[in-house]
């Protein structure tokens, strides 16, 4: 998906719906965040380039960032359901 996401905005999102799906415990802290000297060269906002799957293979992305992530959370909450049925 080619919209502009930093770092620390799809660390909260995959956190919220981690959350919301009941993979990790809720914590009195929340999610919170450290800060680092970044390099000079460092990207700040990352956009995914995506024109090779479009020129390639004629794809194009359908969903939003928040939506892919929470389909990746789905299946990963549906995998642990299978595991913790067939233990």
């Amino acid at each position: 998906n080619p919209e502009p996401v930093t770092m620390k905005d799809l660390a909260k999102i995959i956190y919220d719906g981690a959350m919301e799906r009941g993979l990790i415990e809720r914590s009195e802290n929340g999610l919170r965040f450290e800060s680092k000297m970044s390099f000079s060269d460092d990207v700040m906002i990352r956009i995914p380039d995506v024109t090779k799957a479009k020129d390639i293979l004629g794809w194009k992305p359908t969903l939003k960032t928040a939506e892919s992530v929470g389909q990746c959370l789905d299946l990963m909450e549906t995998d642990e359901r299978k595991a913790a049925v067939t233990v």
